[in-house]
């Protein structure tokens, strides 16, 4: 598990919730293997740390947001840390 700070808008959402917010979260990675490996693992934490971390750091204070969004283009004017969802709403609990 890695946690990461960063928030997002529902573009879609009747409420608040379409105004730009913040959530803590937590990205699982889930490994699989039909073996172990000779040190009886599927992945050493470490390695599977340096594959993910680059990855994981685009969304830590990152502002998350439907590419349909009509304030996109303000966002991207002023801030360079803008992960855009495609055609979907950046939701909390929802794989992505």
């Amino acid at each position: 598990s890695f946690h990461v700070e960063s928030g997002h808008m529902l573009s879609k959402h009747p409420g608040l919730c379409r105004f730009p917010h913040g959530h803590s979260r937590r990205v699982d990675v889930v490994l699989a293997a039909e073996a172990l490996d000779a040190h009886e693992m599927v992945c050493d934490f470490k390695t599977l740390k340096l594959a993910v971390t680059a990855f994981i750091e685009r969304f830590d204070h990152a502002m998350a947001v439907n590419s349909n969004d009509r304030l996109l283009p303000q966002l991207r004017s002023v801030d360079e840390r803008v992960v855009v969802f495609d055609n979907a709403d950046p939701l909390v609990d929802a794989p992505q």
